[in-house]
This record gives structure tokens, sequence and C-alpha cells, in this order.
């Protein structure tokens, strides 16, 4: 989601995607609709204001052998608007291949989660908070603590993915002593595809951290993840990691796609990560977050609390630790801002980790990270966010790891 908040103007709808790109002729009518909506003009007259605002979007395609065709995108425009239910404003335009028109719709409509707006009807003005709206897959939200009981997290998803995500909680939260806070599963709806957990103290780590003090929150944040690896993992789901440089390629031809530029690069890229596969170090499967990330941790005064493990299950640890590694770019504004801090910020954090779990194989953990680099890069453009100088750097990174030049 690319916030907006102190930003003047309003970016180019996939502004990387120009005239002679391969999908210019769908994207452009689309980029139309999005100008000349009344949304669009409010999210102008918003940011000329200075009032929080944020763009959410995604771009699909499919790669067959005579390359990629464009296969369904997103945008949507969101942002706090106090005199609606759950006091949030979303307008999001919504385009499959083959459609003649896009679909536009206001939250709560959603084409994908079929239950929302049949669940948000019934939501005062004032009630329940809305905290995080992914426009097709799911809704976070605050229900405020009422004479029923104590504040509480909801999280509206299609229903299959809704009873997933509540399961891996349940197997997280009985697991035993993790050495942090897990919100404990409060209640499952499948009709409504909604589910319940405990709403957790602190402020998200990322928020807090600054040049004064992201040494010591990164060690501590290394501790707390190489702690919950050991959880006990009878009852948990496995990985199947086969697939990693499968996934890899994929992102690298998404890359050289949009990027062609770094094409050359990228092919080298690819095959020393495949060169090098076959020198990792084997390593026993332990818990894994899944998506492990500053945002996910909340620091309080009595400690550590971590959330969102809805992608949690047993898998390789180096590629846990090499997904957060990567993520630090992207999640923490600090790291956005001060780029030159990254390689010190990963010390901090690999020094905690080291303190509570084994040695790490230093050629093994650069392997995952160059692949959670790809990982990253892949996102920035699927996701709409794409920037010159973020990316420079990511290679720039993707190429000191895997010693390509």
């Amino acid at each position: 989601m690319a916030a907006l908040s102190e930003s003047r103007t309003v970016p180019a709808a996939f502004g990387f995607i120009g005239a002679e790109h391969p999908f210019h002729d769908q994207i452009g009518p689309l980029r139309e609709y999005i100008t000349r909506s009344s949304a669009h003009s409010r999210l102008r007259a918003r940011l000329e204001a200075g009032l929080p605002a944020c763009i959410h979007a995604e771009i699909k395609g499919d790669y067959q052998a005579d390359g990629w065709t464009l296969e369904r995108c997103y945008y949507s425009i969101q942002y706090p608007e106090p005199s609606r239910p759950g006091g949030y404003y979303a307008w999001s335009l919504h385009y499959r291949r083959g459609d003649a028109a896009p679909r536009i719709v206001e939250f709560p409509c959603d084409p994908k989660l079929a239950t929302l707006q049949r669940l948000w009807s019934a939501v005062p003005a004032g009630g329940e908070q809305v905290l995080r709206y992914v426009p097709l897959r799911r809704l976070t939200f605050l229900q405020p603590a009422d004479r029923s009981g104590p504040a509480r997290i909801g999280k509206v998803k299609k229903p299959h993915r809704c009873a997933d995500g509540y399961a891996r909680l349940q197997a997280v939260a009985s697991a035993g002593e993790a050495g942090c806070s897990i919100p404990r599963p409060l209640g499952l709806d499948l009709e409504q595809g909604l589910f319940y957990q405990e709403k957790l103290p602190g402020e998200e780590a990322g928020r807090l951290l600054n040049w004064r003090n992201y040494q010591d929150y990164l060690t501590g944040i290394g501790e707390v993840h190489a702690r919950l690896r050991r959880l006990p993992t009878a009852r948990m789901e496995r990985w199947d990691r086969c697939g990693v440089l499968a996934n890899v390629w994929t992102d690298l031809h998404w890359i050289g796609f949009h990027l062609p530029e770094h094409q050359a690069l990228l092919e080298r890229v690819g095959h020393r990560l495949h060169r090098r596969m076959a020198t990792l170090t084997p390593v026993e499967a332990a818990f894994c977050h899944g998506d492990f990330a500053c945002s996910q941790v909340l620091c309080h005064e009595l400690g550590w609390s971590v959330v969102d493990f809805d992608l949690s299950g047993v898998g390789d640890p180096y590629q846990d630790a090499a997904m957060f590694l990567a993520s630090l770019a992207y999640d923490v504004p600090l790291f956005s801002h001060r780029p030159e801090l990254l390689d010190a910020a990963a010390g901090y954090y690999l020094c905690g980790y080291r303190e509570a779990a084994p040695a790490l194989d230093a050629a093994t953990l650069d392997w995952y990270r160059a692949c959670a680099e790809i990982y990253h890069l892949a996102l920035m453009l699927k996701k709409d966010r794409h920037c010159d100088a973020a990316c420079r750097r990511a290679m720039q990174r993707l190429c000191r790891l895997l010693e390509v030049h």
C-alpha cells in the first residue's frame, strides 16, 4: 500500500508502463477512468490539504512461452472518512483480461469478499474501525471494547482462507512459550468469512525505529524471531520449498519484462543462484512466521508481541530470516529515508538472532537473501510501488550478495 501522507501529488497509475510497453493499450484507458473519477479529485484535494490517504494497487500477468499477458489489475483510493461505517472510504477499479470495461466499486462492496457488504451494513458509524483493507483479499478491523468484552481484532477473508488462517493461529497459540505475546484466537464465523483474535498492546516496531534506537530494537527483534523458530510444530502445516528457484525465475522474468535494461544482469543473477543452490547448508525444518516484518512486531512496556500468523508453517528458517532482512528497505520508514543504515541494521538483527539460535551459515543466508531481494523487486512492480532509486539500490544489494557484476 502506497501511503501518500507526505506527498502533494498523485502518481500516475502503474507509471512504469509507458507508451511502448506491451500492456499500454490496456492500462492507458484504465488511467483515464481513474483520473476522471470523483474519487481521484477528492484524493488530490486531500493531499493538497495535507490529509492522509493511500493507494493500494496490484497488477498481475500470465507468463507463457511467448511472453507475458496482462491477467488482471486493481487500483484502490483509500482514506479515513469518519462519517462512513468503519470510518473509512475506498474507491476501487477492478479489471480482468477480456473485460469490456473495468468494474468500479466503493467499500464495502468487493467482487471477491462476498460477505463484506452484508457484514459491514450492520456496522454503525463510530463502531468498528478499519485498520487495513486489501481489495479482493482481506479486511482487518478493530472492534472497540464494550459491555460484552475488551477490544479485539477482526479479519474478513474468503471463507476457505479464513478457516485456514484461523487454524494456523490456533496451532501457534497452543504451541507453548514463544518468548513473546501471541494473539489468542477468539472465534470463527465461516458463514461470514470472519474470525476474531485478541488485540495485543504495543505499537508497530517499524514506526518506532529511528537512527538513535534502531540498533537495540533490531537486536531484540532478532532474538524474538529466533525464539519463535523453536516453537513445537507437530500440529502445523509443512511448506514445500522445492519450488523456491522456480518462483525466483518467474520473478526475474517479470522484472526483466518491465525493466528490460536490467535483463542481462538478471539472467546472470538467475544462473548464479542455480549454480549455488547445490552448496546450500542442509537445515532442519522449523517454525516459520511466513511474513515476519517490523509491521508484524509490536513493542510495549512489557516486551514484544508478534501478530499475523496467517502464513505460518514449518519450513526453512533461513528463508524466514532472509525475507525479514529484505523487508527492512520497504517496511521501515527510517530505512526508506536512510538506506545507508541497512547493512548495519541487518548486522544488529543477526546479532540478536544468533544469541537465541544455532549459528547461521553466511553463504546459505546470502543465497536466500538474494532470492528475497528478487521477490521484493518483483513485488514493487506488482503493487505499483516502483521507484528508480529503490530499484537501483535493490539491484546493488543483489549484486553484492551474489558477487555478480
